[in-house]
């Protein structure tokens, strides 16, 4: 029976010898080494200012929240930076920022909160407010269209064919449900 040949390391953390088996890819002499070179390699891509502490790594194009590769998945990095800092995230519970700014990691900037609390939060600060009406990219009317439509006395289908749109559209119009900001 072959034995697996053991050789002597040093820990990249601390530097004490450790035993390995030939091949293996164990670079930490403990636990807690490989959890300091873990946060080690996490703050490292941080660049505090005199307000944030923002991360300069991997940065997602369409959200501007970072990523960093934690627990064998890509994570986040404000989260990482709750769990360096706090522990772990309970279940059900997002990672808020106080900064409203996305890359910011600084633990400091950083709450737990529910989704809904994470939705009042970003209306509360007006971030993310959804352009209506004439303003919205969409729109096939203006405001003075709505005013018509609610005080055309026509069928939806004669009005639809005037304003080049869809009777149901007509009938969301004449009912309030959508261009809700409108009052005639």
């Amino acid at each position: 029976m072959a034995r697996s040949k053991s050789i002597t390391c040093s820990c990249e953390i601390c530097g004490k010898a450790f035993f390995f088996h030939y091949g293996g890819k164990n670079r930490y002499c403990s636990f807690e080494c490989r959890i300091a070179d873990r946060e080690d390699r996490f703050w490292s891509k941080v660049r505090k200012t005199q307000t944030c502490w923002v991360w300069t790594a991997c940065i997602s194009g369409n959200n501007n929240y970072g990523s960093f590769k934690f627990e064998g998945r890509m994570q986040p990095s404000h989260r990482v930076a709750w769990v360096l800092k706090h522990g772990p995230i309970p279940d059900g519970l997002n990672v808020l920022h106080r900064c409203d700014n996305p890359p910011c990691v600084n633990p400091d900037h950083l709450f737990l909160g529910t989704h809904a609390e994470n939705m009042a939060d970003m209306r509360t600060k007006q971030r993310q407010v959804a352009p209506h009406g004439s303003a919205h990219g969409m729109s096939k009317l203006v405001e003075a269209d709505v005013i018509a439509i609610r005080n055309d006395t026509r069928t939806h289908r004669e009005i639809a064919a005037d304003f080049g749109v869809d009777p149901t559209l007509i009938g969301h119009v004449k009912s309030g449900r959508i261009w809700t900001h409108v009052k005639t």
